[in-house]
């Protein structure tokens, strides 16, 4: 009796022992994941506020932990991106494909690299890549009709930077970048057809009615032009600093 009581008395030990293990480990386990969430939204904050470097201190101590996760990875990218850190946002794309965590940043990122590397072709066939994987994401788009354009690829840039605007008809800044983009060409036929997805916008950005001015004064649109350029001085009666230097800028408006 004495020994089956024993007996029974070590299997709750052992059994007692074995759960506050699994409890500690549990708890070990909460504790690194919820380090690692309050960490990423300290990263995600100071990205949103353009402190690169920061950012990029803050992800560094981390970066192992990181790599599985989708979140983990945009922002590290980011992270190094911001703080021009390329050397660790080459080793961090390339290890974040390598987890499995493929993302429209990777590829970004990868033909960031080879441009500043000075390998603008290379580039392009990194966003290549990307975009056959996810051929709807708009800053693919926009990063290789920057290339094509840097490249004197003028027709194959402002394909791309329809393309980009085609996908983009939510991103207003990214749709106010393709119009200047394609405005610094001269391709003002198909800066106005993305310039027409923005006259209606309500903005109390004067600069950004001029732009659209003068996409249609050079498309002959003199109704539309004067529409604008009536709203742009009505703004820049508040603030006769900016009014001059804008007037100096856009001097072929007024």
């Amino acid at each position: 009796m004495n020994k089956i009581v024993m007996n029974n008395s070590k299997k709750n030990t052992i059994a007692i022992v074995a759960f506050v293990l699994v409890v500690a480990v549990l708890a070990g386990l909460f504790y690194r994941t919820q380090k690692i969430k309050n960490i990423l939204a300290e990263v995600e904050t100071d990205i949103r506020n353009d402190w690169g470097a920061l950012a990029a201190d803050r992800i560094e101590h981390y970066r192992y932990q990181v790599i599985g996760y989708e979140k983990g990875c945009s922002l590290m990218m980011g992270a190094y991106f911001k703080a021009q850190k390329f050397d660790r946002l080459e080793w961090a794309a390339e290890a974040c494909l390598e987890a499995g965590v493929v993302l429209p940043d990777t590829f970004l990122s990868l033909a960031t690299i080879k441009e500043v590397q000075g390998h603008d072709d290379e580039a392009l066939e990194r966003l290549a890549v990307g975009l056959q994987k996810f051929p709807g994401v708009a800053d693919l788009h926009m990063k290789v009709a920057q290339l094509l354009a840097k490249n004197n690829s003028i027709d194959q840039a402002v394909q791309a930077y329809i393309k980009a605007s085609d996908e983009a008809v939510t991103n207003i800044q990214m749709t106010y970048d393709i119009v200047i983009a394609l405005s610094k060409l001269n391709r003002w036929k198909e800066a106005r057809v993305v310039a027409d997805r923005m006259k209606s916008i309500k903005t109390e950005s004067p600069e950004v009615k001029l732009v659209l001015a003068r996409v249609y004064k050079k498309n002959g649109d003199q109704k539309t032009t004067q529409s604008l350029l009536e709203e742009a001085k009505a703004q820049l009666k508040e603030n006769p600093a900016l009014s001059a230097q804008l007037i100096q800028n856009y001097k072929d408006l007024f």
